[in-house]
């Protein structure tokens, strides 16, 4: 399987953290992704793999959530009976991702979908990043959900979110790096309390 692959400018690419605007790149000639049916475009560290299908065209993280299997490599499946109407499966674990939504068929972590337009026969994807108390809430949510049914691979994917979010990334990560006694617990509970109220 052949998978196109393009470098952006990232140069102008900046936006105020609290409201943030949309951030539109040029991705890929429509009729080259037509063609190739699949795209993988690569900006500012993140990797976005572009779908075209008979809904239009999707864009969506190019990593599985899961363990990190690229999705621009996975299985496209339209109109099937009983599966939302346009499905991609992660080919290492069968994780089967509703395009539209970004949502896991059966539960299990989102994949990130990016808006699309297209513009003089160009395709154009938004890589803004949602607010960092958007990406908390959300990683709160999954870690909720996770700790509910025991799924330890899933608690620690969403606690490193809240970590590396903008609001907390900063001073757990200054911590983390100036911690020197492994007799002591890198965090007290009390500064994990936010999260521990969070999960009830």
């Amino acid at each position: 399987m052949s998978v196109a692959v393009t470098e952006l400018d990232t140069a102008s690419a900046t936006t105020p953290v609290d409201t943030p605007q949309p951030i539109w790149v040029e991705a890929v000639p429509l009729d080259t992704l037509e063609a190739d049916g699949r795209a993988l475009v690569k900006r500012a560290g993140k990797q976005i793999a572009l779908f075209a299908t008979r809904g239009g065209v999707r864009a969506i993280a190019n990593r599985c959530p899961h363990e990190g299997y690229p999705l621009s490599e996975g299985t496209l499946a339209e109109g099937i009976v009983g599966q939302p109407a346009c499905t991609l499966t992660c080919n290492w674990h069968n994780w089967k991702f509703d395009l539209d939504s970004g949502e896991v068929v059966g539960g299990g972590d989102a994949v990130r979908i990016y808006p699309v337009e297209i513009r003089g026969g160009m395709v154009w994807v938004d890589v803004v990043d949602p607010p960092a108390r958007a990406r908390i809430d959300k990683a709160l949510a999954g870690l909720k959900s996770s700790f509910r049914r025991y799924e330890y691979d899933r608690m620690a994917r969403d606690l490193a979110r809240i970590a590396q979010s903008d609001e907390n990334g900063q001073r757990f990560r200054r911590k983390a790096a100036t911690h020197s006694d492994p007799k002591r617990p890198l965090f007290q509970r009390s500064e994990l309390a936010g999260v521990i109220d969070a999960v009830g």
